[in-house]
């Protein structure tokens, strides 16, 4: 619930500065908002990150790598801080790296580095690097607090062996009650990466090395770009949404349709429950995605998309299934593949940056390239959803159906 507000606050915003009035804005009071709007991204991130180091600490996190081009992750992942960044020594643009695993540490990293760094100009800057080709080199350097005593190696191996804080006073280090560098320490463990620290005279650095799985030669994400390719919907794509929240849904159907290809988008919720029977008479005969939320919190009805794509599979529809959801933990992404979701989209994400991964499931899922015209319409089934029965017919006399958490 906390995930799925932000993500409506944060969305409400971007809807306001893509339009009219948000074009017209002065570049402070567009700054303004474009801030705020990063600072409630970061805020879910901050959710996911909590989640993360729990099952850290817990033992139970499995790393997932996945190619990322390094320079748009790290502009995506800065939006919003006050950090210089650079990137012009990275010769590889495209890495494999776990990036809940790297946003985990660089968060950590740079919330030390600002909030305990020199209180006027702590001037924090990051640059990633990648020096031995197989190893991903972040540093992260501030300007030292002159009130602060200067870190010692001995502080630094205190703290990097789980040790006490007996060796600082807290409150009077970089490094304060430590929570930050436990999670940094669990998150590179799990990465096998190997993290220093130390001051030097008023500059404190931190280095994080990071091993990166090399991106196969010969294939579209290890040819070096200038910039991401940009790939658009096939021609003539059809999209249905279905999200009970009108900023969710008006803010996927204007970032879809804005979005090269311009598919034609449409969504349903905004008259409630009554728009599920809609949507899949709708979608049967001739959509090629669906995006649908999980939890479908409509006025005096509960419902759940996990019935919906049960009802998508039983009328035979052949489209893509997809879900976006704030509910996007391991375990939760882990159901919704088991119960046949092609592809999985988080809230806490803004929707232009999840579309490439809509795409790419898409591509996927047809057995084909990205721009391809081939279509995975199903025939028209009208009548055969008709005859399978309306979901009004399959609920209780009293009109909801309780959401299902586990679809055989």
């Amino acid at each position: 619930t906390l995930k799925n507000t932000m993500a409506d606050a944060a969305g409400q915003i971007e809807a306001f500065l893509d339009g009219d009035d948000g074009r017209n804005l002065s570049p402070v009071a567009r700054r303004s908002l474009e801030t705020s709007a990063a600072a409630l991204w970061r805020g879910m991130r901050f959710c996911r990150h909590r989640m993360v180091f729990m099952q850290l600490e817990a033992g139970t996190y499995s790393s997932s790598p996945t190619a990322a081009d390094l320079p748009v992750f790290l502009r995506e992942f800065m939006a919003g801080h006050t950090v210089q960044l650079s990137t012009e020594k990275l010769l590889q643009k495209v890495r494999q790296i776990d990036e809940v695993l790297v946003g985990l540490i660089l968060d950590n990293a740079i919330s030390n580095a600002c909030k305990h760094g020199h209180p006027r100009t702590p001037d924090v800057r990051l640059t990633v690097s990648d020096p031995q080709g197989t190893t991903l080199l972040i540093q992260i350097t501030n300007v030292a607090n002159p009130g602060y005593r200067p870190l010692t190696p001995l502080q630094v191996q205190s703290i990097f062996g789980g040790g006490g804080h007996g060796l600082h006073q807290p409150g009077s280090s970089w490094t304060s009650d430590g929570i930050g560098m436990q999670h940094i320490i669990l998150a590179a463990k799990a990465a096998g990466a190997q993290v220093t620290l130390e001051q030097r005279d008023g500059l404190v650095t931190f280095e994080a090395r990071i091993p990166c799985q090399p991106i196969e030669a010969g294939t579209d994400a290890g040819r070096p770009q200038a910039e991401p390719a940009v790939h658009p919907f096939p021609p003539g794509i059809r999209i249905n949404c279905l999200d009970d929240s009108q900023v969710a849904r008006a803010v996927m159907q204007a970032s879809l349709e804005a979005h090269p290809g311009k598919p034609i988008v449409r969504v349903y919720g905004s008259n409630g429950a009554e728009d599920v029977e809609l949507f899949l008479e709708d979608t049967l005969p001739d959509v090629d995605i669906v995006i649908l939320d999980h939890h479908l919190d409509f006025p005096g009805c509960l419902m759940s998309g996990l019935d919906v794509l049960k009802q998508l599979q039983e009328a035979n529809f052949q489209g893509l299934l997809c879900i976006r959801s704030g509910n996007n933990a391991p375990e939760d992404v882990a159901l919704y593949r088991r119960l046949g979701f092609h592809c999985v989209l988080g809230k806490d994400q803004p929707m232009r940056q999840t579309i490439p991964t809509l795409l790419e499931a898409y591509k996927r899922h047809i057995g084909g390239s990205v721009g391809s015209p081939r279509s995975v319409r199903s025939v028209d089934r009208r009548q055969q959803y008709r005859a399978w029965g309306s979901p009004r017919a399959r609920t209780d006399p009293s009109g909801s159906s309780p959401p299902n958490q586990d679809i055989p």
